[in-house]
């Protein structure tokens, strides 16, 4: 993975430790995923959402395909969408459509990341709106980008379940407010998301491998759900629906779900 590559991985790892929705929202507008000429067709500073997989064919200038629970389309100008090209033997591309002209269904149920499905039917497509393909270190870079979003709100709930610990301790006559066993929690919990947060700020590059990224990714949006919901279940707010940790597991685990789509929609072929 390249210096940005790493930089951005960081930069949406400590945005989600606060607020997973921008994350999410910093992930879907990639500025570096975009297509540089884009604003020709778009004009300046779009809001332009990655896509980077579904269904989709081009043929003679016109699109039609299907892409599930595209990140950040739900506020997007744009959208941008990765096909085959027929006139070009399925040579994958990348076409950029508004969001206007985008069939678009699905609740904001995935609201942090404002995912909904993408849907076109022989939409006519102007030439200069067809873009070569992403390269896969764009790819991996974004597949990197979506499981620290998840790891990154693990971390954030867990911080939330501490700060939450101290203040018990603060307002407590006896230091039996917190137990070993609580303490041991808290340790398999920080562990398991250190864990995490190595795995994916050390993705390689592989020469751009997306299965790599894609393993690598898997296995640490897995790491970072198990620590969420150990935690949840060793808690003393596990049913407290209001309290703030135990919101940030409701994102851990609607973000891990989305992630796992994403990750597995990547093995789909486009065609």
């Amino acid at each position: 993975m390249s210096a940005g590559a790493r930089e951005f991985v960081s930069q949406v790892l400590e945005l989600a430790v606060a607020d997973s929705a921008r994350a999410w929202l910093t992930v879907a507008f990639d500025a570096d995923a975009e297509v540089h000429n884009a604003t020709a067709v778009a004009g300046a500073y779009p809001l332009v959402a990655v896509c980077r997989y579904g269904r989709g064919h081009l043929a003679d200038g016109r699109l039609t395909g299907r892409w599930p629970t595209v990140i950040g389309a739900a506020h997007a100008d744009w959208v941008l969408l990765p096909a085959h090209e027929a006139t070009r033997d399925g040579t994958g591309c990348r076409v950029l459509v508004s969001r206007e002209d985008a069939g678009v269904d699905g609740a904001a149920g995935e609201s942090a990341a404002g995912a909904i499905d993408v849907t076109i039917s022989d939409l006519s497509v102007e030439h200069a709106c067809v873009f070569a393909a992403e390269e896969n270190t764009g790819i991996v870079r974004g597949v990197a980008g979506v499981a620290a979003v998840v790891v990154g709100t693990a971390e954030g709930m867990l911080q939330q379940h501490i700060r939450q610990l101290r203040t018990q301790l603060a307002v407590s006559s006896s230091a039996a407010a917190v137990t070993e066993t609580d303490a041991a929690h808290i340790a398999r919990a920080a562990s398991d998301i250190d864990a995490a947060r190595l795995q994916i700020t050390g993705i390689p590059d592989s020469r751009g491998s997306v299965g790599v990224a894609v393993g690598a990714s898997r296995q640490a949006v897995a790491r970072a759900r198990a620590a969420a919901d150990h935690l949840l279940e060793h808690s003393r707010h596990a049913l407290d629906a209001a309290n703030p940790a135990t919101r940030r597991w409701r994102d851990v685990d609607a973000g891990s779900r989305l992630a796992v789509r994403m990750l597995d929609g990547l093995g789909t072929p486009l065609g």
